[in-house]
């Protein structure tokens, strides 16, 4: 019985977090659980840049990764650079971060990173892989398609 109440109260617990837009990301190859990260949808992102909103995409792969494309638009700032380079980044506009898929764990530390710092940040999780496979907008190196 105590268990079922232990197990009823973890649930309870699980729906109310994520009533309040917040994501418990975890990274399963580390442990590591990402509870303050915000999340945003490929849909919400592609609304917000068909709308020409205020946004900031933030690439945090390393270079290496820029084969696989760039959504439209994006910053290229590598994880291991943002601390060196976080005044590229305006702290009025709404930060988005991704990586390369829903296994990269760059994303979410980064948009951790940047909310201590007191940006307004979500990670975009599904990451480059996701948004290529949706057809969404892509820049390659030096071009751009869609």
């Amino acid at each position: 019985m105590k268990k079922i109440m232990c197990a009823l109260v973890v649930m309870f617990a699980l729906s109310m977090v994520s009533g309040t837009g917040i994501t418990l990301a975890l990274d399963k190859k580390q442990g590591k659980t990402y509870p303050d990260v915000k999340t945003i949808t490929k849909e919400e992102l592609a609304q917000k840049l068909a709308r020409n909103e205020p946004i900031q995409i933030v690439n945090v792969l390393s270079p290496d990764y820029y084969k696989l494309g760039i959504i439209k638009g994006s910053k290229k700032i590598p994880l291991d650079q943002l601390d060196g380079r976080i005044h590229e980044l305006d702290k009025t506009q709404e930060v988005v971060t991704y990586c390369a898929n829903y296994m990269c764990t760059a994303s979410r530390e980064a948009a951790r990173d940047l909310a201590k710092k007191g940006f307004k940040v979500r990670a975009y999780e599904g990451g480059i892989e996701e948004w290529t496979k949706s057809g969404l907008p892509l820049e390659t190196q030096g071009s751009s398609k869609k």
